[in-house]
């Protein structure tokens, strides 16, 4: 479980930084590509078999990362970021879906994700970073709000529920929240994406249903 906690942290930090330099929409739609991930990392680590959809949705999913930077020129370090944020979200959901299934413990796996995320934080932000008591008090609400909600009870969810689902239908589920981030980052921070973005959007969006609806349809055909 303590592997699980380690690839929680690096995504999560990975994902903070990318925020820096990227807007809320472009991490939403990037960090989805983790749904396409998911079944490609368990074919090279698990060596499980791919249904064909995969190639051709993991093509249509980078031609979508193009569209929404922009083009190769609109590309910046914080998108690039972002992606690789999504392989380690990729690699945290095969392992939450494989250690809640077997240990039968999803809260204590949840725990203890948040435990090494806390303590390696704590240490990489006493050397890297001055800790304001100043600065926490006047952020109080966005750190309660993405401590306890998005982040505490998030996560416990996801573990329990993986308990449960496989992570191919995980990740799909999970996609959704590409279009919660496009559509609070217009709400709350006027964000606008032009047209080539989403089109990205779309095909970003269409690659991680495809790879995972794809294969379904085609077992309900052969019953």
């Amino acid at each position: 479980m303590g592997l699980a906690g380690l690839v929680f942290f690096i995504a999560s930090m990975t994902q903070q930084a990318g925020l820096l330099a990227t807007t809320v929409t472009n991490a939403g739609f990037l960090t989805a590509l983790y749904v396409v991930l998911v079944p490609v990392i368990a074919f090279m680590a698990l060596r499980q078999k791919l249904p064909w959809v995969v190639w051709p949705a993991a093509a249509l999913s980078l031609t979508g990362t193009w569209l929404l930077g922009g083009g190769l020129a609109g590309l910046n370090w914080g998108d690039g970021i972002m992606i690789f944020s999504a392989v380690f979200w990729a690699l945290q959901v095969l392992l939450v879906g494989s250690l809640a299934s077997r240990s039968g413990r999803p809260i204590t796996l949840a725990a203890l994700q948040f435990g090494v995320t806390a303590v390696l934080c704590l240490i990489l932000g006493a050397v890297f970073e001055p800790i304001s008591f100043a600065n926490m008090a006047a952020a109080w609400k966005e750190l309660l709000f993405t401590g306890i909600i998005s982040g505490g009870l998030g996560f416990t969810l996801q573990a329990v529920g993986q308990r449960y689902t496989p992570a191919s239908d995980a990740a799909i589920i999970m996609s959704s929240e590409a279009l919660f981030a496009a559509l609070f980052g217009a709400l709350l921070l006027g964000e606008r994406l032009p047209l080539l973005g989403w089109i990205g959007c779309s095909c970003i969006l269409a690659a991680v249903i495809g790879v995972q609806l794809a294969p379904l349809w085609r077992q309900r055909t052969l019953a």
